[in-house]
């Protein structure tokens, strides 16, 4: 009984290192590179899935093609060659066929700004930039949102070489108004309104001491401090008047206000769509 245990043993090892190891197991089957795999939508023929190939695709598919006929697929049926894996599609160039310095890119902007709408502008602003678009439309209505994916959307903007024209329509309030003043041109409709306050800094739920306390209020006041200067850079309004009429309380403004203290460019009557055809049509905004 030992020897046949030994015996068995030894073949383990031989065959167990070479042939078994080898062999994957069921739950993981080898892909071949070529595979017929059902038609799509259950129609007639087979799909042939092929790796990715040189411009000799057709010299190679023939022969596959012949053998195909041979076997499983009936004479007449059709065969699907597809790429894997496939090609990725070339970006579409939205600018394509507009005239020289009239591509008008249009952007909306609603609702909260947090990281979501951050990364959703990004993309567009570099689409935006890949294309070379001359103007980007930006119509915005915000109750404001987080500082820091605010300053990000605010740097887009700066750095885009082209004109970035916002319209602020409703209502446009908080982290709304400091990327609302990076724009090139500030445009607001009459039915439009602003609101200004101070940085609003997170308190912890748990329990502080006064020094913990104070730091939290140098730390809401430096923020303030910054966002101020961000928002009436192009203003005639000074920071010491600003910082009095947003302390403990909220700053609203109708469109005559905001006009005449330079939080705007200009006021227009027509609606945001309105104000896009002018620019698609070569009005100054």
């Amino acid at each position: 009984m030992r020897k046949i245990l030994f015996a068995f043993a030894v073949l383990v090892v031989l065959f167990g290192g070479y042939g078994l190891a080898a062999t994957p197991p069921a739950s993981e089957p080898t892909i071949s590179p070529i595979q017929t795999l059902p038609p799509a939508g259950g129609a007639g023929g087979s799909q042939v899935q092929i790796p990715e190939l040189d411009p000799g695709l057709q010299e190679m598919f023939e022969p596959i093609e012949r053998e195909l006929r041979k076997g499983t697929v009936s004479p007449g049926a059709p065969i699907v060659v597809q790429v894997f894996p496939p090609k990725p599609a070339e970006p579409v160039n939205p600018c394509t066929g507009a005239a020289p310095g009239g591509c008008v890119l249009t952007y909306r902007l609603s609702g909260r700004i947090d990281v979501k709408a951050a990364n959703s502008f990004r993309d567009f602003m570099k689409a935006a930039y890949r294309a070379r678009a001359n103007i980007v439309f930006v119509e915005m209505t915000t109750d404001g949102g987080e500082l820091p994916a605010g300053h990000e959307m605010t740097r887009d903007i700066e750095n885009f070489p082209g004109t970035v024209v916002c319209v602020a329509d409703h209502h446009v309030a908080s982290m709304g108004m400091y990327l609302f003043q990076a724009c090139d041109r500030r445009l607001m409709t009459k039915r439009a309104s602003f609101l200004l306050h101070q940085v609003l800094t997170p308190v912890s739920s748990g329990h502080m001491n006064a020094s913990e306390l104070m730091a939290k209020v140098r730390r809401a006041n430096v923020y303030n401090r910054g966002y101020a200067e961000q928002v009436i850079a192009k203003t005639n309004v000074p920071l010491k008047e600003y910082l009095e009429k947003t302390r403990g309380r909220e700053w609203l403004m109708n469109y005559e206000e905001a006009l005449k203290r330079g939080w705007v460019d200009a006021v227009v009557a027509a609606t945001p769509n309105r104000i896009l055809m002018g620019l698609k049509h070569g009005e100054r905004p």
